[in-house]
């Protein structure tokens, strides 16, 4: 088997009771079979039946979060329970590999870090750049041959030809890189239609944006056709997609802030702080280009209905189109952004989008009423 990682990966650990929020509360934390039977067999250790603190529902077992929606082995000082009095080894599965994800194309297992881990995205903060690791492992004998083969590398040269993009060297804007990788990918998706999943003549459509002053050329032509008033009007309307289920407190308080914010400011006013926060933000610049990089690396491939590629991308562009506006509120609230709380802001947007399937099929079949799966709607997102 082969392995495809993000560098972030192999070497991650867990800072437990140094983290700025927890992993243990606010969501379902899922329990395997095996894990339960070793819960009932360490009740008198850890002082609770298995049975009060882990439910079944409909076959699935999971964990009975107390009232305010934490783990009943989340103690006060942010360990677990399970962990100081029978060891790690007694996680179940889902807390094990928390926060890791992988998905398998044929011989190829894919492996990133969700971003709804604050040390994750405090991590991606403060690397130079961002790296991928193919580590190539022994087939193993009898595979079957997997069937999508040609698309997966079709759809990873779309992907490499996008992060060459917000790699780029240029001096341009993240807008305009977002622009341009937009425009491969919708040409992909025009080559992936018309049965032409080419690698090598998708790599030379890739190249020409990456060729002398294109994307500087291009920054200046966008420049000259945003709309203020849109972009308010429309940034409005995304933020209120965003629902208050399963949030905690303060991420809830953080949403209000937000819909009073573009309640109470004109256009005019809006247009004002998003150049101030913008230039306080200034140095997030490479920052947003890798968490870009790293949603696209994660949530992109979509075999083998490779048309929702476009519908994957505008999530992205939406869901990082909330987490500016829910910073800007913040910023214009107290004049600064500290680094903890735009941390805080990310991971639990990420959580919605990275876990939570009922909001993030809302979110898209909304972006899709909205007729935003074009370059005129990522204008108004990014």
């Amino acid at each position: 088997m082969n392995y495809l990682l993000v560098d972030l990966y192999n070497d991650f650990q867990c800072i437990a009771e140094k983290c700025p929020d927890t992993c243990c509360a606010g969501w379902n934390v899922f329990i395997d079979e095996e894990t339960y039977e070793k819960m009932e067999t360490q009740e008198e250790a850890l002082g609770i039946a298995a049975e009060d603190w882990i439910i079944n529902k409909d076959g699935c077992r999971s964990v009975k979060m107390d009232s305010s929606m934490r783990c009943p082995m989340l103690e006060e000082n942010k360990l677990c329970r399970v962990v100081r009095k029978l060891g790690p080894e007694y996680l179940s599965k889902t807390c094990k590999f928390y926060p890791r994800n992988q998905k398998r194309y044929g011989s190829v297992i894919e492996g990133h870090l969700v971003l709804s881990c604050p040390e994750v995205v405090s991590r991606l903060m403060d690397k130079p750049e961002l790296e991928f690791d193919f580590i190539e492992g022994n087939e193993a004998s009898g595979q079957t041959a997997y069937q999508y083969e040609q698309l997966y590398s079709f759809e990873a040269a779309v992907r490499i030809g996008m992060v060459e993009i917000f790699q780029h060297p240029s001096a341009v804007s993240l807008q305009v890189r977002a622009a341009a990788a937009f425009e491969l990918l919708e040409e992909a998706v025009r080559m992936y239609r018309d049965g032409q999943t080419d690698v090598e003549m998708f790599r030379k459509k890739a190249d020409w944006y990456l060729e002398g002053g294109r994307l500087y050329n291009m920054d200046l032509g966008l420049e000259r056709i945003n709309n203020r008033d849109s972009r308010y009007h429309f940034r409005r309307w995304v933020q209120m997609l965003l629902d208050k289920n399963n949030c905690s407190r303060r991420f809830i308080e953080m949403i209000c802030q937000m819909n009073q914010y573009f309640s109470e400011n004109s256009p005019e006013r809006y247009a004002s702080d998003e150049q101030k926060f913008q230039t306080a933000q200034s140095g997030y610049y490479d920052f947003h280009l890798r968490y870009w990089v790293y949603r696209i690396f994660s949530e992109l491939i979509v075999i083998p209905d490779f048309d929702k590629a476009k519908e994957k991308f505008m999530s992205i562009a939406a869901g990082f189109c909330v987490i500016q506006s829910m910073a800007q509120a913040a910023y214009a609230k107290k004049g600064i952004l500290e680094r903890d709380e735009y941390i805080y802001i990310i991971s639990n947007m990420s959580r919605k989008l990275e876990h939570n399937k009922v909001f993030l099929t809302n979110f898209n079949i909304e972006l899709e009423k909205k007729g935003v799966n074009s370059l005129a709607g990522l204008l108004l997102l990014v």
